[in-house]
């Protein structure tokens, strides 16, 4: 009995590890229940070309762009995937930023550790590799690796970093014949972007291959990140920024103690993905501080408010809604407009939309005159439905833009400037990306919303007027307007 009770016990261990071992090596067999942002990365393949994740730190951003390389590596789709899907063998790169990242975190993802016996398994399983890898010159890292696919054949899996490209050697690592995908994981320089979208080109027999990044922006707000956030072309996607509040796995007690660790300026950029410009960075205070819940203004009936405008032709119309409570000194951004393309009709029913009889700054050239017409861009307003309209000015009668930058700044730091949430996308969008250069002079880039919510913060305080509605029980004055969003 003792005996039959001791097999019992040691086969039930040896099925144990058996189930161990088999999980370990065919891991892409245990796939995680992904959350919803990475659901939406997987579908998105079928319509976009170029797609980038971007995330705070420990979100998991490599997880899922890694498990979808390993299918079109191995060509062994799920049957439930719904994703982009490559049915022959071919040649992926995987880029990282230096061979200690590359190794321990691409190459661990895809294939696991790399010991003297081969590759320990990660989500390509040991028994899908062919033969043996070519060995980079640091220890435990692979230069190219060949796996079989389902097919038939032999994928090809190059993997290179980003120090490649600036120490003289960037014509050679990245070239080569055709690539049917790339991997990019952390931010590149945006000087290989190039060469990484020419050599998929040609990819998938003719197609065009495939690029996927996954980063969290510490280099700031790149060339690609601009293009990516800003102004995407129809076939790249972004799939974020993505927060540490996105992620079950990241308890808020694990979250207050990452945070915590963290200079404040890098907050809102490892915990939330937000690009920022470090030293060159003007709004500094993370971005959870100046957040405040809408309330409803029939509570502070001393409010005052007003609307102000930032006119583009060549660039968005912006409007802001700002309100000033003397009461505790505090001005609140309530919500916020941007729109391209659109004629003064457009935009004025935008800004009547809101507080119609309340004062509307304009920026002080409205009164110049177009060429041919000979008419003001004010009269166009004007004729359009804008009446109660004012000049823009600093407190002190000039029009300079720093003594309203420093004001906000001033104001940010000491928790008299507030901004609606969920009302003011294109305000907080233009915050994360408003930097100085290197001559320390601001750059005049996607700034519209910044400029429109900068005339109305100086002058609200002493030319805001009650706003209308603000006395009617129960009705906030902060409605939806319906209006259409970049």
């Amino acid at each position: 009995m003792v005996a039959a009770s001791t097999d019992s016990l040691a086969l039930t261990a040896q099925t144990v590890h058996n189930y161990q071992e088999h999980e370990r090596t065919h891991r892409r067999e245990y796939v995680p229940e992904w959350y919803g942002w990475q659901q939406d990365l997987f579908a998105s393949g079928k319509a976009f070309t170029e797609r980038l994740v971007l995330a705070g730190n420990r979100t998991g951003k490599t997880l899922p762009s890694t498990y979808e390389f390993a299918l079109h590596i191995t060509g062994d789709y799920p049957v439930i995937w719904d994703g982009i899907r490559v049915y022959h063998p071919g040649v992926y790169w995987c880029l990282g930023v230096d061979n200690t990242q590359v190794r321990d975190v691409l190459q661990l993802e895809l294939f696991g550790r790399l010991e003297e016996s081969g590759f320990t398994g990660g989500w390509v399983h040991p028994d899908e590799i062919h033969g043996n890898p070519v060995r980079g010159q640091t220890p435990g890292l692979a230069k190219d690796v060949y796996v079989k696919h389902k097919s038939g054949g032999t994928t090809h899996v190059s993997f290179k970093t980003y120090t490649q490209s600036s120490t003289g050697q960037a014509s050679l690592p990245m070239a080569g014949s055709s690539v049917d995908g790339v991997l990019v994981d952390e931010q590149p320089p945006d000087s290989i972007v190039g060469q990484l979208k020419t050599r998929t080109m040609t990819g998938r027999k003719g197609l065009g291959g495939f690029m996927l990044y996954s980063m969290t922006p510490e280099l700031g707000e790149t060339e690609l990140v601009r293009k990516f956030m800003r102004d995407p072309a129809p076939h790249q996607k972004l799939i974020g920024p993505i927060a540490w509040t996105q992620c079950p796995h990241l308890t808020p007690e694990k979250q207050a103690e990452f945070l915590a660790s963290y200079p404040e300026h890098e907050r809102d950029m490892r915990s939330q993905g937000i690009p920022f410009f470090g030293s060159g960075r003007i709004f500094g205070v993370a971005e959870e501080r100046i957040l405040t819940d809408p309330f409803d203004f029939a509570i502070r009936p001393w409010i005052r408010c007003l609307r102000s405008m930032d006119l583009g032709i060549a660039h968005p119309t912006a409007i802001g809604w700002l309100a000033h409570d003397p009461e505790v000194a505090i001005t609140y951004l309530v919500r916020t407009y941007r729109r391209a393309g659109e004629a003064a009709p457009y935009h004025a029913a935008a800004a009547n939309a809101l507080w119609p009889n309340t004062p509307l700054v304009f920026p002080p050239d409205v009164d110049q005159r177009e060429k041919g017409s000979g008419e003001t861009v004010m009269a166009h307003y004007q004729r359009a439905g804008i009446t109660n309209s004012i000049l823009f000015e600093n407190p002190d009668g000039s029009r300079y833009v720093e003594p309203g930058i420093m004001a906000m700044q001033e104001a940010e730091q000491t928790g008299t400037f507030k901004v609606f949430r969920g009302q003011c996308d294109e305000y907080l969008e233009e915050r994360r990306g408003y930097h100085r250069d290197e001559k320390g002079q601001i750059v005049k880039k996607n700034d519209d919303t910044i400029d429109a919510t900068r005339y109305g913060f100086q002058m609200v305080a002493t030319n805001g007027t009650p706003a209308e509605r603000r006395v009617r029980k129960g009705i906030n004055t902060v409605p939806d307007l319906g209006l259409r969003r970049n």
